[in-house]
């Protein structure tokens, strides 16, 4: 990550305006240091004889670094081996009986550390005569919102990813966000948070506490235009804020994650659970739970991504309080 920095800064001291190859060596080694940092939970799991790790975060963690590595070689010093073994191990621990027999059946096709072709023969066995299901509670959040994980247990953000209708840059959007409302402090909604429910058709996201959401917003309203994109978007795409949305969203289901570095693209999140309080670190553009993140300040004193113990880079989120 620090390279990554680095190289940002190198560009900025000479004067010179980062090249487009520039900006895809601060994307390739932002996104190395990610995989890294994952990666050191899997190997505490693995190496050391005991451990205070939680089934969640290793599975969470290696499903993460699974989709990171799946297409491409991984990278120096990790082992798929290692990732697919917790993986496995962590699913059968909870209940996700079908994530656990692909993990394996992946890790059989792999050429396996000295000592571990025996364990993972057994694994195979056993895991035979478990039904073929998962707990649909630990994977369920990755359908729902835009995967965008906590970097701290990598539990998945209720965070939906929306992009600005076209002729809106950054600068109006964030003016446009900040505005107040009419009345007076913060702009509130019910429902704002939003819920999943199941009807015939399948599992609906609502932003409303009840089911007449025709009856608070019309069918021009903004709102329902966004959660109207949100359902219907296709895969690959997502769903866009007009001028109008932008004016009604409250700056606490807001967030806004700006690069460091010079052409890459301001990426925007509206946060679909008000209770869940969300942290940003201003320096590495990453964001936690803020549950999680609290135990890991308060033991390390800083970020624990990027390191940092300047306090006004860590903007602490409570959207349930103003």
């Amino acid at each position: 990550y620090m390279l990554a920095v680095e190289t940002v800064r190198l560009h900025q001291a000479m004067g010179n305006e980062i090249s487009e190859d520039g900006r895809q060596d601060y994307l390739e080694l932002t996104a190395r240091a990610e995989v890294y940092y994952a990666y050191n939970t899997i190997y505490r799991y693995i190496t050391e004889p005991f451990t205070s790790l939680h089934p969640e975060a290793v599975f969470n963690t290696a499903r993460m670094l699974i989709q990171r590595i799946q297409k491409g070689e991984a990278p120096l010093g990790i082992s798929k081996a290692y990732i697919l073994w917790a993986l496995s191990e962590c699913s059968v621990k909870l209940n996700c009986f079908k994530v656990a027999r692909r993990a394996l059946e992946q890790l059989s096709a792999l050429r396996l550390p000295n000592g571990w072709q025996d364990k993972v023969d057994i694994a195979c066995v056993q895991i035979r005569g478990k039904p073929m299901s998962d707990d649909d509670e630990m994977l369920s959040g990755e359908d729902m919102f835009s995967g965008h994980r906590s970097f701290v247990n990598f539990d998945v953000l209720p965070l939906v990813e929306f992009e600005l209708d076209r002729g809106i840059t950054d600068k109006i959007a964030e003016e446009l966000i900040a505005i107040e409302s009419e009345v007076g402090g913060k702009k509130s909604r019910p429902g704002a948070g939003g819920r999943e429910r199941q009807t015939g058709a399948g599992n609906v996201l609502s932003f409303d506490d009840d089911d007449a959401i025709h009856d608070t917003f019309s069918s021009s309203d903004p709102l329902a235009e966004f959660q109207q994109q949100l359902l219907s978007a296709s895969e690959g795409s997502l769903p866009k804020c007009n001028k109008k949305l932008l004016e009604l969203l409250s700056p606490d289901e807001v967030f806004v994650q700006k690069s460091h570095c010079p052409g890459v693209a301001t990426r925007y999140y509206r946060l679909m659970m008000p209770e869940v309080g969300v942290v940003t670190c201003q320096q590495c553009t990453h964001m936690f739970a803020e549950e999680d993140f609290e135990m890991e300040y308060l033991k390390m004193e800083c970020c624990p991504f990027c390191r940092t113990k300047n306090p006004d880079d860590i903007v602490w989120g409570n959207p349930s309080v103003n």
